[in-house]
């Protein structure tokens, strides 16, 4: 019934549409003809089947709203993102960085225990040719990861340098004995410390302790599985200054 009347509006449509005799048939005028008339039904079936057949509209959707994206301290406030450090990683410290995290990628993608604990001497092997010169370094740049103090009230201090790659202190007495990292109250880098914040950027030097098993490094943590993914080496701070 729809299409019937789509076809009998375009049929009326067109056939108005045609030219029409002038009043009091004059001569020289217009004439509708037959076979104007005919083509002009085909004309509207043909319309009518076109409107029948087309797709509806595409509904008008507002237009989206682009927030601008937050600003890195803003992001971080937010939680989404630790704050990057404001100074660039020195050669020597960026070199480390880069070990840690492909000797980290090599564990992670160990198809089993024994290919993921290979990655482990590899990693001690390449450091130990890094810090073949002496186990020092200056100005380093990180973040306050933690500042707290053990039972003797010696300060205890991380530093991270960057995703799950710290320096830091023992936090016991038992495991400081023979490396002597923890803070001494009274002492000058003691006393930096104590006017940091957690979370705030860092310059920083000192050594790292020289480890005979695996590591090359000494690495505090209890597990391989801490020591590949998130490496804590144990280091002696001798000075620490804000950004």
């Amino acid at each position: 019934m729809l299409v019937m009347q789509m076809v009998a509006r375009c049929a009326w449509n067109t056939v108005k549409a045609l030219p029409q005799p002038t009043p009091n048939g004059a001569p020289d005028s217009p004439s509708i003809k037959q076979e104007d008339v005919t083509q002009a039904v085909r004309e509207a079936v043909r319309e009518a089947l076109k409107e029948k057949d087309a797709p509806p509209p595409s509904p008008q959707l507002p237009p989206t709203k682009v927030e601008a994206a937050p600003s890195p301290s803003e992001a971080a406030e937010m939680g989404r993102v630790t704050p990057p450090t404001t100074a660039p990683f020195l050669p020597d410290e960026a070199q480390f960085i880069t070990i840690n995290n492909s000797y980290r990628e090599a564990y992670n993608a160990g198809a089993h225990e024994m290919a993921k604990g290979a990655a482990r001497p590899v990693r001690g092997r390449k450091l130990c040719e890094m810090f073949r010169s002496g186990l020092r370094v200056k100005d380093w740049s990180g973040t306050v990861e933690k500042l707290s103090s053990n039972g003797d009230g010696k300060g205890v201090l991380s530093i991270s340098l960057a995703h799950g790659i710290s320096v830091k202190t023992w936090n016991n007495s038992f495991s400081d004995t023979g490396d002597h990292t923890l803070l001494e109250p009274g002492s000058d880098i003691y006393s930096k410390a104590v006017a940091l914040q957690k979370g705030q950027s860092v310059h920083f030097s000192g050594s790292f302790i020289h480890d005979a098993g695996v590591d090359c490094l000494r690495e505090s943590s209890m597990t391989m599985d801490g020591s590949m993914t998130e490496p804590e080496y144990v280091f002696l701070f001798t000075d620490i200054v804000p950004n």
